[in-house]
């Protein structure tokens, strides 16, 4: 195995493994959607816990911006993953009869000239977002809702970072795949990473 393939998959198993974390956090978003719709269909239920802390946390406000900022995570947390492993939505009305050679070189123009400045583009903005967030002391505009308003931005900060790792790790494993067919040696689907 090269250096490029050995890179490319080694960034994605570090993404594999961060939106295996991210995973989970479906789990807490299924109890925070419970707590949400029985504490409206249960009079009282938002108020049923003898501290004041954890009854302020179960207001339905605050619940259902918990649930948005759960969505959030696991989105942000699974889309470099889903990219690194060709799970991403894609129209292959012409890509399909292209041969290997033309698939790999589009992919790879496509990152460079347009994944990588947007999302770059798009990192700067959102991380100086995020700054800003932390440095007001942002909170939710509901007097009910979430505090910390700046921990969510970093999380779509960190999710376009994730982002622009899968981008150079595909990017690394089509390079190494158009050095394959150039001599060679190219397999079929060669050009995704490993993501095992």
């Amino acid at each position: 195995m090269t250096s490029l393939a050995r890179a490319s998959d080694g960034l994605a198993r570090l993404l594999r493994r961060i939106a295996h974390f991210g995973s989970y956090l479906c789990f807490a978003m299924i109890l925070v959607i419970m707590l949400d719709v029985t504490g409206r269909q249960i009079p009282g239920a938002q108020t049923m816990t003898p501290w004041d802390g954890v009854n302020v946390f179960l207001s339905s406000t605050r619940l259902q911006e918990l649930e948005w900022h759960l969505h959030t995570a696991i989105f942000a947390l699974a889309i470099g993953y889903a990219y690194v492993a060709n799970a991403h939505v894609r129209v292959d009305l012409l890509r399909e009869r292209w041969s290997s050679r033309r698939k790999i070189v589009t992919e790879m123009v496509g990152i460079a000239i347009f994944v990588v400045p947007y999302v770059a583009t798009l990192l700067l903005y959102a991380t100086e977002f995020a700054a800003e967030s932390y440095a007001l002391g942002e909170n939710s505009m509901n007097p009910n809702g979430m505090p910390h308003r700046w921990v969510i931005k970093a999380v779509l900060a960190a999710g376009l970072l994730l982002i622009l790792l899968s981008a150079v790790s595909v990017f690394l494993r089509h390079w190494q795949a158009l050095r394959d067919l150039r001599q060679g040696r190219y397999r079929d689907g060669a050009e995704w990473p490993d993501v095992r």
